[in-house]
This record gives C-alpha cells, structure tokens and sequence, in this order.
C-alpha cells in the first residue's frame, strides 16, 4: 500500500442514528472528495430516513438486512473497493490525523495487521454521557501509548481487505448482536498470526449514551455475550479469567466490584481524576455489565455454546 494512492473504503453501519451520522460525515467530508477514498453507509433497517442524509454528502448508502451491526459491516466489506477497510461507527467524529495515521501504521507494519484508533470523550458531554465513555473506552483512551493489543473495538478499526477476507466475514448469530462480533473476529485474526497495534493518534471523538437507561442498557448488552466470545481464548486482557465461565457467572457481583477498581485504576493512570469521584454511577454501570454477563453465560451454558 501508498500512502500517495491509499485506496480506502471507509464503513459506516448505521440504524436510527440521523443526528449522530451528520456529525460523523461532516467530519469526513475532508477525504470524501479524494478519488481514491470511498465512504460507504450501510443503512441497517433504520427508521431514519438515511438515505436521504446520505444523498447530501459525497457517500455510496448501501441498504442492510436489519440483521445488526455485524451484518452491516459485512455488507459494507462486500461493497468496498479498497485495499485498506475502515471501520467507523455512526457516532464518532473524526480528528484531522485520524485516516492518514491509519494509513502510516499499516504502512509501517504490513503483513496481517489490524489498527485500532483511540476513543475520545465528546467536547460536550453531559453527565450520563460521561459516565458511559468511562465505563465503555477505558482500554482505548488517547493517553494511553501506542503498543500491541489483544482486541481493540470496532468503532475506529482497520485492516487490509485480503487480510480480511482471509479471517472471513464477522458473526451474525452471536446473541446480544452489535458488541464483541469484532472480539471473535480478533479471536480468528490472531490464530492465522494476526497483530493489532493500538496507536492512540488514530482519534475520533464518540458520542456516548446521555441518559440513565442508555447507559444501563449499553453495559448490559456488552456484557451479555462476553463470556461466549471470550471462553477459551486470549482476546481479553485477562483470558485466565474466562477459563472457568461457571465461577465467573456465580461470582458476578466481585467481579462488577473488581471490574469498578479496574476501570477506575485506567483512567487514572493516563490521568483522569473524574471517575474516582463517579465510583457510584461507575459501580452501577459494571453490575449492570457483569449482570448481563451472568445472565448471556447462563443461556449460552443452557444452548452448550461452551
């Protein structure tokens, strides 16, 4: 790959997300005049009129199966023309540096290769808002140093298209649809000898959840089928933890606690004093996670998924 001739399809799924998508596009108008980048929204059975949003931007809106965000992005790979896939989610803004450090990295490193981008808080977020990025990207702030990774999440990711045709396409019977999908893909991507380089100068700014429910229901639903993606492998930073899936659902309240020290620990170390002063709304969010990962493991033990 060039950086003078990156041939670039950036992936956009989208459901019931208008607001969101015009902070997100109008973020990316900088490379959608650019002959050799492609914008490409997938419009995943949404209730917004998407289409119409599309049309006022220089983007191809491609139509999903309603069948969630691994769906859409699968879809979207398949309409892609580029050599390099960026996958972006429907909230995040990107920073002026955003594709072309993508490009450096992949650049730098070739070969099987995934990179992850940092996630940072939106300038405006209120307090719901803030919570929920603290609970959410806690592995994926931008103080954090540039390094190797086991997952990364799939709001701000990219790899070559060979790279993923030769994983395959992401999961679309994982229940809880639209979180860890990319986890199981990782999970795939590392066993063929692939590496995820996690380099914080790839930035978008996300728009997080900003009232109680949301942010109850986000934590929920990521928790909910984490211990069928990461059961048996070494996709989480802590895979000693995932091989006893019966222990982990019996003791999800020490986990939420221990999950609370450990999210807090994160953000102190690049610096942020703010959730130390959140541990009850930060508490909150991980019981909420850790009850969606009691309830997801104790369905998946009943179905024999592991």
């Amino acid at each position: 790959m060039s950086a003078k001739s990156p041939s670039v399809s950036i992936i956009v799924p989208v459901r019931s997300t208008a607001k969101t998508l015009c902070y997100t596009l109008d973020s990316l108008i900088q490379y959608a005049y650019c002959e050799h980048t492609e914008i490409i929204i997938v419009n995943d059975a949404s209730e917004d009129d998407i289409r119409q949003i599309g049309s006022r931007y220089p983007a191809v809106v491609v139509d999903g199966n309603g069948g969630g965000a691994a769906a859409a992005r699968n879809i979207g790979v398949q309409f892609a023309k580029g050599r390099l896939l960026v996958f972006l989610d429907a909230d995040c803004r990107v920073s002026p540096a955003w594709l072309s450090t993508h490009i450096a990295v992949h650049d730098t490193f070739g070969g099987l290769l995934a990179v992850g981008g940092s996630i940072c808080m939106a300038p405006d977020a209120r307090f719901w808002a803030r919570c929920d990025h603290y609970c959410s990207w806690y592995n994926a702030s931008p103080g954090l140093p540039a390094t190797w990774v086991p997952n990364h999440p799939s709001a701000n990711l990219s790899m070559t298209r060979a790279t993923f045709y030769q994983v395959g396409f992401f999961r679309e019977d994982l229940p809880g649809a639209g979180v860890h999908e990319e986890t199981e893909w990782q999970e795939r991507f590392q066993t063929i000898g692939g590496r995820i380089r996690f380099e914080p100068r790839a930035a978008v700014w996300h728009i997080d959840r900003d009232d109680l429910s949301g942010f109850l229901t986000h934590n929920y639903k990521w928790g909910y089928n984490s211990i069928v993606v990461k059961t048996g492998t070494d996709v989480s930073r802590y895979p000693w933890l995932y091989r006893k899936p019966g222990w982990l659902i019996a003791g999800f309240l020490p986990f939420a606690i221990a999950h609370t020290v450990y999210t807090i620990n994160c953000w102190l170390r690049v610096g942020r004093l703010e959730p130390f002063f959140l541990i009850p709304v930060i508490l909150l969010g991980r019981l909420a996670y850790a009850s969606g990962m009691a309830l997801g493991g104790l369905m998946a033990y009943r179905n024999q998924k592991y």
